[in-house]
């Protein structure tokens, strides 16, 4: 079972996180979402999300809430679906913590706030991916058809800023 996709590439001049899902499965595993990440969400300098599953875009409102102030990176559909399915989990999530007696685990604001994140890249296009005034990676997104839901598959090229022709 693949749940809960957060994946952190630390190069020693930047950190950048490979999506930022959501665990489901039981009430143990669901539990662990209320845990604050393994890392400081402070020094994660951008998010580049793979597809737009729950269990790869889940806890991006907790990312904010925990600090994050970068760019969160996706091609146009993904950001699209990402926004449906998060504001649709505020929904399903309100109403599995109300029987479970718990806070919800993010409202429809902190998606907005996610939102307000996110750069939308073009497929096959190298984005320099450039934060705080610093160059830290560039990264070039190709693409192979996967599932409808999850709208693209990709392939992530990262080099260091420095060695891509520009």
């Amino acid at each position: 079972m693949v749940t809960g996709v957060n994946y952190l590439l630390d190069t020693g001049q930047s950190k950048i996180l490979i999506d930022c899902g959501l665990l489901q499965g039981d009430k143990e595993l669901e539990a662990k979402n209320y845990e604050p990440f393994a890392y400081s969400a402070k020094d994660v300098d951008a998010v580049i999300v793979s597809h737009s599953h729950l269990d790869h875009i889940g806890r991006l409102p907790q990312l904010i809430d925990e600090g994050f102030k970068g760019k969160i990176f996706a091609t146009p559909p993904a950001v699209d679906f990402t926004r449906l399915i998060l504001q649709d989990s505020v929904k399903v999530l309100a109403e599995k913590a109300r029987h479970a007696g718990v806070a919800p685990l993010f409202s429809q604001s902190e998606v907005d706030e996610v939102m307000r994140h996110f750069v939308a890249t073009d497929y096959y296009k190298q984005t320099p991916a450039i934060f705080w005034a610093r160059p830290l990676l560039s990264w070039k997104r190709t693409v192979r058809l996967r599932l409808m839901a999850s709208a693209r598959q990709a392939r992530f090229v990262i080099a260091p800023a420095r060695q891509v022709k520009r």
